[in-house]
C-alpha cells in the first residue's frame, strides 16, 4: 500500500495507502512514502473525502469552523483543525447548495439554494445557527423574470445590519440574461429591495472591506459595475469584464478571471487594466483576496487553486489536490486558512499563511474519510 500510494494521483487515496503503510509496517520506507506524499502537497492540512458532488464551502472568520454544501441539499459543518463534523447535516430536502457564506460575527451561516418543490425553481437562503444547524430564518426569492432550468443564489453579508445582499442569477450563466440582486433582512427573511444591472448575467457579488462599495462583472456584456450596497444604485461602470472577479479590500483593485485561465486586474481608480502572469489550464471560476489585499487567490475548472503575488504580478503558489471543478473557495478572516470544494466530492483545508505545513506527526491522522452525507 505504501509503494502503491506514490502513483496515485487522487491525494486523499494517496495519503490513505501511505497511512496505511505505516500502521502495517512502520519503517524508514513506509515513513518515507508518507513523507512524500505529504510534501507532494505541503500546504494542504486535511482533507475531507465527502462522496457527493461539491459545490459550496466556506469557512467563519476566525477559521475554527467550515461548512462543504452538496448536489443532495445536505450542509455539514466541521471543526476545521480536526475536519470532524459538528453533528447531523443540515438538510433543504432534494435541493442542490450553491453557496455559502458565514456572517461577519461567525454566528450564522447563509445557505443558497433552490426551492424543489418549485416548478420555477426559485432560489431560497436558509440562515441556521452553525454549531446546532438550527434553522432561523428562510428568505424566498422572486421568480426569475425568465425562465430558467434553475436559478442561483450567491450571498454576501452586510457588517453592522446584520442584512445579506443576494444575487440571484440564471442557470445558463454567462449566456443567460441579467442577474438581479436583493437585500435580504436576516431578522425577519424579507426580501426589501432590488436592483438589475446589465443584460446578461454576473456572478459572484464582491464587496469592499469598508463595505461602501460593491462590484459585479459581466463577460457578455464586458463590463464591471460599481453598486452602492445600500441603496442598490449603480455608482459607476468599467468598460471590461470577464467571467470571474473579486475587489480588492480596500477598494482599489478589481480582479478579472476569464473562461482562458488568464487573469488581469482593473485598477478602479484610472480604469487601467493590467495582466498577471501565468494562468489556470481551464476557466476561472472563482477569485477572492486576502485580507490584506497582497495575495489574490484563485480556482478553475482545472482542478487547481492558485495565489498570485499581486504587486509583482506573478504565481507564488499552486495549489493541486483536486481533480474537479473547484467551485468552493473561502478565506478565513486573517488570511492564513483556505477552504475549497469541488464537483470530485473533496474538500481541502489549506495553510495559506505558511506556518503549519509538515509540523505534525506523521502518523496523526491526516485524512478522515466521510460516508454519505459528511456524516461519520
Amino acid at each position: 500500500g505504501g509503494a502503491e500510494a506514490l502513483t496515485q494521483e487522487r491525494l486523499d487515496t494517496a495519503l490513505l495507502l501511505a497511512r496505511t503503510g505505516v500502521a502495517l509496517d512502520e519503517t524508514a520506507a513506509t515513513q518515507g512514502n508518507l513523507l512524500a506524499i505529504l510534501m507532494r502537497t505541503p500546504a494542504a492540512l486535511g482533507v475531507i473525502d465527502y462522496g457527493r458532488r461539491l459545490f459550496a464551502a466556506a469557512v467563519s472568520p476566525d477559521g475554527r469552523l467550515m461548512a462543504i454544501g452538496d448536489d443532495t441539499g445536505r450542509v455539514t459543518v466541521y471543526r476545521t483543525a480536526t475536519r470532524r463534523p459538528l453533528g447531523r447535516p443540515y438538510w433543504i430536502r432534494q435541493g442542490f447548495i450553491q453557496h455559502l457564506r458565514f456572517s461577519p460575527d461567525g454566528a450564522t451561516l447563509a445557505i443558497g439554494s433552490t426551492d424543489p418543490t418549485d416548478e420555477l425553481q426559485s432560489a431560497v437562503v436558509d440562515l441556521i445557527d452553525p454549531r446546532t444547524r438550527e434553522l432561523r430564518q428562510r428568505a424566498e426569492l422572486p421568480a426569475f423574470p425568465e425562465r430558467a432550468a434553475a436559478v442561483i443564489a450567491n450571498i454576501v453579508f452586510l457588517a453592522g445590519s446584520g442584512d445579506l445582499l443576494v444575487a440571484l442569477i440564471h442557470a445558463d450563466y454567462p449566456n443567460a440574461p441579467a442577474s438581479l440582486l436583493y437585500r435580504v433582512d436576516a431578522a425577519t427573511g424579507a426580501v426589501e429591495s432590488g436592483l438589475r444591472v446589465g443584460e446578461h448575467s454576473t456572478l459572484l457579488p464582491s464587496l469592499t472591506a469598508d463595505q461602501e462599495r460593491l462590484f459585479l462583472t459581466s463577460v457578455r456584456d464586458n463590463r464591471t459595475w460599481e453598486i452602492d450596497p445600500k441603496g442598490l444604485r449603480v455608482r459607476r461602470s468599467y468598460p471590461v469584464g470577464d467571467f470571474a472577479g473579486a475587489v480588492s479590500p480596500d477598494g482599489r483593485l478589481f480582479a478579472l478571471g476569464s473562461r482562458t485561465g488568464r487573469v488581469r486586474l482593473l485598477d478602479l481608480n484610472s480604469g487601467q487594466v493590467r495582466s498577471i502572469e501565468g494562468r489556470h489550464d481551464g476557466s476561472v471560476l472563482r477569485t477572492t483576496f486576502t485580507p490584506d489585499g497582497g495575495t489574490l487567490v484563485t480556482s478553475g475548472n482545472d482542478g487547481q487553486v492558485i495565489a498570485w503575488d499581486v504587486e509583482r504580478g506573478t504565481i507564488v503558489e499552486r495549489f493541486a489536490g483536486h481533480s474537479g471543478e473547484v467551485w468552493g473557495l473561502d478565506l478565513s478572516a486573517d488570511g492564513r486558512t483556505l477552504v475549497t470544494s469541488a464537483t470530485d466530492g473533496r474538500g481541502i483545508v489549506w495553510d495559506l499563511g505558511g506556518d503549519r505545513r509538515l509540523d505534525r506527526d506523521l502518523n496523526s491522522a491526516f485524512l478522515r474519510p466521510a460516508r454519505r452525507g459528511g456524516q461519520q
